[in-house]
């Protein structure tokens, strides 16, 4: 016997793929489509990104996190969840400036994407590696 929870399931995902193939079809008018001339201008968060403002006040705050997380662990408190943002802070700088390295270098979004993943790909086999050499030894 067929489950109701299965089928109903399965009727959403029909129906979320059918507005998906419709929202995709009558979105633009393909057949004239004009491009545009000089490029688009970045807007929103590409502008954060791109701004050296955004860069300093991300490196002030990263600072200010490690010298709380150090004071903390300094007085004895459990600072787990501080560490926890601080390697969050410090993987996303890394992901973001691997992606912006290769876009200011020329390479295309596809190739700067998989620098980027890449290199979140080695921290995370270091740490993998690292838990696993503190935690059985060597």
């Amino acid at each position: 016997m067929v489950s109701y929870v299965y089928l109903a399931s399965a009727g959403i995902m029909f129906a979320l793929a059918v507005i998906v193939f419709a929202v995709t079809a009558r979105s633009r008018n393909w057949e004239q489509y004009t491009p545009e001339l000089g490029g688009p201008r970045p807007r929103g968060l590409a502008r954060t990104i791109r701004s050296v403002n955004s860069w300093v006040v991300g490196f002030i705050a990263l600072v200010l996190l490690t010298a709380v997380a150090v004071l903390g662990a300094v007085q004895g408190g459990s600072v787990t969840m501080l560490l926890g943002l601080f390697g969050l802070f410090v993987v996303g700088f890394l992901t973001f400036g691997v992606y912006a390295l290769g876009r200011s270098r020329g390479h295309p979004h596809a190739f700067a994407v998989g620098e980027a993943v890449i290199s979140l790909g080695f921290v995370v086999l270091v740490a993998v590696g690292g838990n696993l050499l503190l935690t059985f030894g060597a």
